[in-house]
C-alpha cells in the first residue's frame, strides 16, 4: 500500500503520535522516516511541532513518556553529529547522531558508548 502524505499530514501525524505517546510513530518517525525527510522538511517538523506542543522552548510533557524528548531531539537542526567511533581494535564507523543528555544515539534505541568514541562533528 501507498500512502501520499505531504509535511502538513506528517506535521499533523507527529504532533498526534506525541500527545498520545504513541511509541511506534514516534519511533518510525525517527528511525525510519527521518533519513526520507529533505532538510526543509526536517526543520519544518520541528519547527511547527515545537510550536504547537511547546511554544517557544521545549520542556518534555509529562504525558509523553518521553518520546517528545527523542523526536525533539532528533529533530532539531542544532544537535546533528557525525560520529566516528572505534568497531573493533583496528577498523571504525561513523554515524549521523543526535544526542540525548551527553550520549549520542544513532536510533531511538541505539546509542555509542562514549569510550568508543573517536570524534564527533557537529553538523
Amino acid at each position: 500500500m501507498t500512502v501520499d502524505l505531504n509535511i502538513t499530514d506528517f506535521i499533523q501525524l507527529a504532533t498526534s503520535s506525541l500527545v498520545n505517546a504513541d511509541g511506534r510513530l514516534v519511533r518510525r518517525f525517527v528511525d525510519e522516516w527521518y533519513h526520507q525527510f529533505s532538510d526543509e522538511d526536517k526543520l519544518a517538523l520541528y519547527e511547527n511541532v515545537k510550536l504547537k506542543l511547546y511554544g517557544r522552548f521545549f520542556v518534555p510533557l509529562p504525558y509523553a513518556k518521553g518520546l517528545d524528548k527523542i523526536f525533539m531531539s532528533r529533530f532539531n537542526p542544532n544537535n546533528q553529529y557525525l560520529v566516528k567511533y572505534k568497531d573493533g581494535e583496528t577498523t571504525s564507523k561513523s554515524a549521523y547522531c543526535f544526542r540525548i543528555d551527553g550520549t549520542y544515539f544513532i536510533s531511538s534505541i541505539e546509542s555509542i558508548p562514549n569510550d568508543i568514541i573517536i570524534n564527533v562533528e557537529t553538523l
